[in-house]
């Protein structure tokens, strides 16, 4: 799946009538503009002539009040995180997941959800998430592994566990399982 930032477009471009200054900005200009004469460039040349006061003790307090938001958005930005690793099950229950991993959990989480509701828990083989790729029957091809959702493997290793068609356990590779917190 490709993710693409878009840039958004001018609102000069999108409403050609509405200005780009804001309120104060708009009145500040039109009392500038009521003094002067109305010449090709004068105003835009005297706003830039317009010196701007920042001396060193006005950057460090900018940088301070910059430096203070940030902290603010990392620490609820932790928050989230931490929030969310509250909601996805995990095994062992304790282990402290990286932020990538609670994203991709909380993705295939969502994902399995939603299939246990389009399909319900009680499909054949117990695994609502294999059913919706492969089919109810169980169609495959045999050269490929089966893929299963970590969820409904640590749900089926709960059951006791199944076993394919030729009565071999199913391994799948890379996957550890998920212990559903019971409440």
């Amino acid at each position: 799946m490709a993710f693409t930032m878009l840039r958004p477009m001018a609102a000069r471009v999108l409403y050609p009538d509405i200005g780009m200054l804001s309120e104060d900005e708009e009145n500040r200009s039109e009392s500038d503009t009521s003094d002067q004469s109305y010449g090709c460039c004068e105003g835009a040349e005297a706003r830039r002539k317009v010196p701007r006061k920042t001396g060193p003790m006005v950057m460090v307090k900018q940088r301070q009040a910059a430096n203070a938001r940030e902290r603010d958005r990392t620490q609820s930005v932790n928050t989230a995180f931490t929030a969310l690793r509250t909601l996805i099950p995990t095994e062992p229950v304790d282990r402290k997941l990286s932020k990538i991993e609670t994203l991709r959990l909380a993705s295939s989480y969502i994902a399995h959800l939603a299939n246990v509701l389009l399909l319900g828990e009680g499909c054949e083989d117990g695994q609502p998430c294999f059913s919706a790729i492969y089919g109810a029957k169980g169609d495959l091809d045999g050269r490929q592994p089966r893929s299963i959702c970590t969820f409904c493997l640590s749900n089926q290793r709960k059951g006791g566990g199944r076993r394919d068609l030729g009565g071999n356990c199913l391994k799948v590779r890379g996957v550890t399982p998920l212990r559903v917190a019971r409440r």
